[in-house]
């Protein structure tokens, strides 16, 4: 360090000083740990101070690249020990203020001067030149922001001084504002994040309405990011965590007044009114990348309301269907036949769509490899279904309540084809039937639980997966690769991930209305005896005589 401070009060030259600190920040960005002794403790605050006052001297007109590397020496030293309120005085911290919100200070001055530079005749030049220099000045912006951010957690001045200038709505501009700059958005998002965790912090971010800036940017990235981008998802996911945190303050409030018996009908109503706003883009983010398509809403919504007409007696009519599965190889057989017939004139349309597919393989991404845990898509996904899960159950149900009867209908094709899409990658296809691969993705459980809310607290959802999961499945599916989630969910109940074994068995208990008879006939004795007896709803000497009273009731 001592080296490292002498050189640079020597040097005059702003590039040797940039190599200089880019050496020393280099070597020692995972250091801790720079004073051994008084003495080295000394030298550091004298380079802190160097720095800083590098930063500050009005008559330095230094390049970005060199403030950059300043603030980063900055920020390394003071690492491993509170920050001195001596060092990040008002001036300083107004300085990184300043830097990482120019616009928001009326410092035009600085955006123009990198920008009226005097204009050369050879244009490329002169764009590239643009180019670096505003790169340049968004590294500016993000380390002086990284600066600013870490003296807010260590220094009450600091922090105070944030309050005067109203630097939560400085981030909340910068999100709002900074869309087209993916790196420094990100960042901000995550400071965000960290800033939530103060819990008087994230009430402000609530007052300014951080939610409906927060959905904003979620529902445009969506809709405007056609293929994996890095950095568009990591704003995705730092956002994720901030709505994480709130849903989970905002949910301990309530599980606090619950226990107190003072429910809040403000806090309810937030709570469903947020449930609905933030939930569908979690079901987008879940169907995101847009995976080539199984083509199920072509046969789910064409006929929506004919698919939901259940009879009143829906029960009974599934304890005869299920009866009836004696019979079912009999039709099996007299359907092969006749598809037998059919195959020519498939294998004729199969050449044609082959045509069309070499087209769409080009504008269609494959769905993600949501086991590859460094994946970005991957952990976006897996935290869009972590808050799913938070969502108190109650709330849970406000998915499929919309007003709008298209909206719900898509809604809940949304929910079967992120399930279909999950079994796809538990299944292989081979000779006519499933094989499965025993290595079912880590996303099945969570979206099974999911899914299993949904069914238990909506009767809408409710009949609906029933309908379509045993109803409608062969009718609907002239090519078993379509569907075939009853069959494929079966073989699941078997699985030795106890997790996964417990999750499909609890969805098709809530399924079936909670009905054991109608539950052990639906998947079968072998398979429903485990979990019934987890359950506490079957004993040693069978279905526990209130259960069967209440059936023959029904």
């Amino acid at each position: 360090m001592e080296t490292l401070l002498n050189q640079l009060q020597k040097s005059q030259n702003q590039q040797e000083q940039v190599e200089l600190l880019t050496k020393f920040n280099t070597e020692n960005q995972n250091q801790r740990e720079f004073c051994k002794n008084s003495k080295d403790e000394e030298i550091k605050l004298k380079l802190i101070q160097f720095s800083k006052n590098q930063l500050l001297n009005k008559n330095n007109t230094l390049k970005n690249e060199l403030k950059t590397q300043y603030l980063i020496l900055i920020r390394i030293l003071l690492r491993e020990k509170t920050i001195s309120s001596d060092i990040l005085t008002s001036d300083f911290v107004s300085f990184l203020s300043q830097t990482t919100f120019p616009s928001q200070f009326n410092l035009n001055q600085l955006e123009n001067k990198l920008e009226n530079q005097v204009e050369q005749k050879d244009q490329e030049q002169k764009t590239t030149q643009k180019k670096q220099e505003k790169e340049s000045k968004d590294l500016l912006r993000e380390e002086s922001l990284k600066c600013l951010i870490n003296t807010l957690f260590q220094n009450e001045t600091a922090q105070q001084f944030f309050k005067s200038i109203n630097g939560l709505d400085l981030l909340l501009n910068s999100l709002q504002n900074s869309i087209e700059n993916d790196s420094f958005l990100s960042f901000v998002t995550r400071c965000l994040f960290h800033l939530s965790l103060n819990k008087e912090l994230l009430e402000d971010l609530r007052k300014k309405k951080y939610r409906d800036i927060s959905c904003f940017i979620i529902e445009k990235y969506l809709q405007s990011t056609k293929g994996p981008d890095p950095d568009k998802f990591e704003i995705i996911h730092n956002l994720l965590l901030l709505i994480y945190n709130d849903i989970n303050d905002e949910h301990q409030d309530y599980l606090d007044e619950k226990e107190k018996d003072l429910k809040s009908k403000k806090s309810q109503l937030i709570m469903k009114i947020y449930t609905q706003q933030i939930g569908l883009h979690l079901i987008n983010i879940l169907l995101f990348p847009n995976p080539k398509q199984v083509q199920m809403e072509n046969y789910l919504s064409d006929d929506f309301n004919s698919k939901m007409n259940l009879n009143e007696n829906s029960n009974e009519n599934l304890n005869e269907n299920l009866k009836e599965n004696s019979n079912e190889n009999e039709n099996e057989k007299e359907n092969q036949n006749q598809n037998q017939n059919q195959n020519q004139n498939e294998n004729e349309n199969q050449n044609e769509n082959e045509n069309e597919q070499d087209i769409d393989d080009d504008l269609i991404f494959d769905p993600p490899n949501l086991e590859d845990e460094n994946s970005v898509i991957y952990r976006i996904k897996l935290k869009a279904i972590t808050v799913l899960l938070f969502i108190p159950e109650g709330y849970v149900s406000h998915l499929t309540k919309t007003t709008s009867e298209k909206t719900q209908e898509s809604l809940l094709i949304k929910l079967l084809h992120i399930l279909q899409i999950q079994l796809d990658q538990s299944f292989v296809f081979q000779d006519g039937e499933f094989e499965s691969t025993r290595k079912a993705p880590e996303l099945l459980v969570p979206i099974l639980q999911v899914l299993s809310i949904v069914i238990k607290e909506n009767t809408i959802a409710q009949k609906y997966f029933t309908n379509v999961i045993y109803y409608n499945e062969e009718k609907c599916s002239k090519d078993p690769k379509k569907l075939n989630i009853k069959e494929r969910l079966k073989d699941l109940t078997t699985s030795h991930n106890f997790a996964l074994n417990h999750v499909v068995n609890t969805f098709f208990f809530n399924l079936c209305h909670e009905n054991v008879k109608e539950f052990i006939s639906f998947i079968g004795f072998e398979r429903a005896i485990g979990f019934l007896v987890n359950r506490g709803l079957f004993k040693l000497d069978g279905i526990d005589n209130d259960d069967i009273d209440n059936d023959n009731n029904n």
